[in-house]
């Protein structure tokens, strides 16, 4: 039978199918799946219709992450068109004085190399020959959970998302914590405008929070949230900048920590953000425009989804 490719991905992507491809795995220290035990995977058959109502779906939540990534991209060009961005030398000398130099945020000695590389040196020269802030003296809030301490329940929690997370399409699934055991869940909740980054692992991933999976989430001791005042800047034109290669840049040049690799909220205080003329409000609203078509594009892939998962539950009643 030859199925659509929508309907196919939708299945894919389903807890029914994850379940079955998770009993499939075998090895204890590299997980693995052989693709002739992957073949074996069973295929539920829908009528036509229903297959042909789910494809369509798929395809409507592709478009759209397509127009999505789209904006994204050219605004994150267009920033990064406005710096010449340089390779870093194999070999620089730093004074004492250099290291024992910080800032209002960041002021620890650091002997990292990353500190202080000629790469990120050109960056913040050309960001401080216009108008420019900290990213520290445009917040609301930096704040880290400091979570540490689990008690998951299977419902009525409130979900969790970790760094690994913010690199994941679709949030369905994530475990719940404990409303009764959690502390400071009002504070660590990500509310709209809100901006995610990891600070623990993998440095740097950037989501921007707008009506989307990520509203109303808890934001584990691996992330840092961070509330922008609107009256300083457009939150959506900061998330642009920390996600472009210039933010991203600038982020890493604080990292420190030889097995888990890490940064403090001081140093994310300590990014240079130079400031357009109009506070960031047309690069702003075109990431709202982005958050928009992004969040409207996994609604679409969850129904696809939730029509198929209800089907195969159907079969089990009868």
């Amino acid at each position: 039978t030859k199925l659509s490719y929508g309907y196919l991905y939708a299945y894919l992507a389903s807890k029914t199918a994850y379940n079955y491809m998770q009993s499939y795995i075998y090895g204890s220290v590299v997980p693995r799946i052989e693709p002739k035990t992957l073949s074996r995977l069973p295929i539920p058959i829908l009528t036509a219709e229903k297959q042909h109502q789910i494809h369509l779906l798929i395809v409507e939540a592709s478009e759209l992450a397509v127009k999505a990534n789209k904006i994204l991209t050219l605004i994150t060009k267009e920033i990064e068109s406005n710096f010449v961005l340089t390779k870093r030398n194999k070999t620089e000398i730093i004074s004492i004085k250099t290291i024992l130099e910080g800032d209002k945020y960041t002021s620890e000695s650091r002997l990292e190399s990353d500190f202080y590389s000629n790469s990120v040196k050109e960056i913040e020269f050309q960001i401080k020959k216009d108008n420019y802030c900290m990213l520290g003296d445009l917040v609301q809030e930096i704040y880290r959970s400091g979570l540490r301490e689990r008690k998951f329940v299977k419902e009525n929690g409130i979900p969790m998302i970790t760094g690994q997370d913010l690199s994941q399409r679709n949030l369905s699934g994530l475990k719940q914590l404990s409303k009764k055991f959690t502390r400071n869940i009002d504070k660590s909740t990500a509310k709209n405008k809100d901006i995610l980054i990891s600070v623990q692992g993998t440095i740097g991933r950037v989501e921007y929070v707008l009506n989307n999976q990520y509203k109303g989430v808890f934001a584990s001791e691996q992330l840092s949230k961070i509330t922008i005042n609107e009256n300083l800047i457009h939150p959506g034109y900061v998330f642009a900048f920390l996600k472009s290669k210039v933010g991203q840049i600038l982020i890493n040049k604080y990292k420190t920590g030889s097995i888990i690799e890490w940064i403090k909220e001081n140093n994310i205080a300590s990014v240079l953000i130079p400031i357009p003329s109009d506070l960031g409000k047309r690069i702003g609203v075109e990431i709202d425009k982005y958050a928009e078509l992004f969040n409207l594009s996994v609604t679409k892939e969850n129904q696809a989804i939730a029509l198929i998962e209800k089907e195969i539950d159907l079969w089990q009643v009868s």
